[in-house]
């Protein structure tokens, strides 16, 4: 038996196409309905006075920092005034350089000054009485050497450019004294002579000779020592 059927052709579903759409304009983000929630620390609250005091202090601490700065420049500045202050009268000499007073009378005074000459400061040891250079010949250009009561002595001079405070006696009858910046030409400086040191003679070394010894062997660097080979006579028996 055959079955047959009958064939009907299903009409073809016609697919469309789904057109998309873009839209290029930027839209303002959604904010969400529901509030966000705030998540619990479980740490305290900060207290605001404790942070106004805190604040406080700091400002406080910063301020006296600033006025302790300030009073040790100021200390400083003021000591520094102190040290550049320069005597200005006898008694203020008198008491930095730690003078003792005495009566004597002045041997060079303000009026033995003049323009015409030249004028030179001389530096000797307190042994030596100014009196006593009296008759010494001194020469500028090298060292001048002359004796005083058995000791020797030289002079250097040296030139200066700047002035030097000198303090003069103002009149030859009484005793008043009168501070003068002066230029002079240069510095005479007067220093004793030491003995001299005792002259050591060297040891001759043509005295004392080292002993050599005797009877040495020589000796090879490899074979050691060399000993001589005696040479034998051989001896012939008459017969």
């Amino acid at each position: 038996m055959v079955l047959m059927e009958d064939a009907v052709d299903m009409p073809s579903s016609n697919h469309k196409r789904k057109s998309i759409t873009i839209n290029t304009e930027a839209q303002p983000s959604k904010k969400p309905k529901s509030p966000a929630k705030s998540r619990r620390s479980i740490l305290k609250k900060p207290n605001k006075s404790f942070d106004e005091n805190s604040t406080a202090d700091e400002d406080v601490e910063i301020n006296g920092d600033i006025n302790r700065s300030t009073e040790t420049k100021f200390n400083e500045s003021s000591q520094s005034t102190r040290i550049l202050s320069r005597p200005r009268t006898l008694e203020d000499i008198a008491q930095k350089e730690t003078l003792n007073e005495e009566n004597v009378s002045s041997t060079f005074n303000l009026e033995d000054l003049s323009d015409s000459e030249e004028f030179w400061i001389m530096d000797i040891p307190r042994l030596i009485n100014p009196q006593e250079l009296c008759g010494q010949t001194i020469v500028f250009d090298d060292k001048a050497k002359f004796k005083i009561k058995d000791e020797r002595y030289c002079i250097a001079s040296r030139n200066i450019n700047h002035h030097v405070t000198c303090i003069f006696n103002s009149k030859k009858g009484t005793p008043q004294y009168k501070t003068v910046n002066v230029k002079p030409v240069g510095f005479l400086t007067v220093r004793r002579k030491l003995s001299g040191a005792p002259e050591v003679k060297p040891v001759s070394t043509e005295s004392t000779s080292v002993q050599f010894p005797s009877n040495l062997k020589t000796r090879h660097p490899l074979l050691g020592v060399i000993r001589e080979r005696k040479r034998r006579s051989k001896k012939f028996k008459a017969c």
